[in-house]
């Protein structure tokens, strides 16, 4: 039995937690005051409900608080459950309680990794992420979290800041959470786990292109309503996009075009292994939800930040962007996560690659 902390009271985390729970973990969850609404319902209601595709029922109550010192006091893993926008303030809270022995694992970490890394100086704190979300899950209300799809029952890839730290974390996670770590998975650091995440590719280009809909519906639900194959077009573009930048870098492009192409053809040719993912997945409900917000600041900036320093032009990409910035009046390539955010610009590829292999 380990004792985890969830960073991160969204369905996320509460999903998390309450399948660590059911496993026989120990486990805490924190928000921030400031978001601390689903924590209030889920000590209201005195469980956490498991609905949708997953087994349902119902998991103890996990201890709750908005006290980082008592989140963290003790912990033996911390998972971080909240959108990339949220890791710097985040990871500032972290910091000052974090301990040697403990291990940290970000959710679709967006290279969150590196900004908590360099505030623990020397602490020697094994810090990593995943390359995507934990699961397809969405926060109900009172309690309830919706599992679009099952957990999927494989070695999720990790890669941790520094890489040559990512066999430790893999080691430490393994008391809780199936993951695998280079080079039994292609992703050899973080920034190429991040980039790789279904979210960057799919996510702004489409919600983009389908800001009317998304306004005008009072249930849009983008794998359901906003495929067709024009944007399934823009998708692969944006995929190839980040092909030619990934070539300079050496990395390894993962397609998501399959399950797109499937949820697109869903009504004429059902794949089963799709219905919840294609049917419950909500959202966007407005150009405020994170699929403009979260993936115009993280995936798509830090990539048009790379294609940049290579000399490459991304179009598709920076339009996204573009539009993401006009709709929300926010200038994401100036305020998101760039190289020069993460400390790598006026390094050439290699230069990086040696940077998240080593650290600083």
């Amino acid at each position: 039995m380990s004792k985890i902390t969830v960073i991160g009271c969204g369905a996320t985390g509460l999903a998390f937690a309450a399948d660590m729970i059911l496993s026989g973990h120990r486990v805490t969850v924190f928000e921030e005051p400031e978001h601390r609404r689903n924590l209030d319902e889920v000590k209201a209601r005195g469980k956490i409900v498991r609905d949708g595709f997953c087994e349902r029922g119902e998991a103890d109550l996990p201890s709750l608080t908005t006290d980082i010192a008592v989140a963290l006091d003790g912990a033996e893993l911390v998972f971080v459950a909240a959108v990339a926008n949220r890791h710097r303030a985040l990871s500032e809270l972290m910091a000052p309680h974090l301990r040697e022995g403990q291990a940290v694992c970000f959710f679709n970490g967006n290279c969150g990794s590196i900004y908590l890394k360099r505030l623990l100086g020397s602490r020697d704190v094994p810090v990593g992420e995943t390359m995507g979300a934990y699961t397809s899950v969405r926060y109900r209300g009172q309690g309830v979290v919706y599992y679009c799809m099952p957990v999927v029952d494989a070695p999720k890839a990790v890669a941790a800041y520094p890489a040559r730290d990512s066999r430790r974390l893999v080691e430490k996670l393994s008391a809780c959470y199936s993951c695998a770590c280079y080079p039994d998975v292609p992703q050899k650091n973080v920034l190429e786990a991040a980039l790789n995440a279904p979210n960057v590719a799919i996510h702004l280009i489409s919600s983009v292109v389908n800001i009317a809909a998304v306004e005008r519906s009072s249930d849009f639900r983008l794998y359901r309503d906003g495929l067709s194959p024009a944007v399934l077009r823009l998708i692969a573009e944006v995929e190839r996009e980040r092909d030619r930048v990934f070539e300079k870098f050496g990395y390894s492009g993962v397609s998501n075009l399959g399950r797109i192409s499937a949820c697109m053809r869903y009504p004429e040719d059902p794949d089963p292994d799709l219905v919840g993912f294609y049917l419950t997945t909500e959202g966007p409900d407005a150009v405020t939800h994170r699929y403009y917000t979260e993936d115009a600041f993280a995936g798509n900036c830090l990539l048009l930040s790379m294609a940049e320093a290579c000399g490459l032009e991304m179009p598709v990409m920076r339009a996204a962007v573009e539009i993401a910035s006009a709709v929300n009046g926010v200038d994401y390539r100036r305020e998101g996560v760039t190289l020069a955010y993460l400390g790598l610009d006026g390094m050439s590829p290699d230069e990086i690659n040696k940077r998240l292999y080593e650290g600083v």
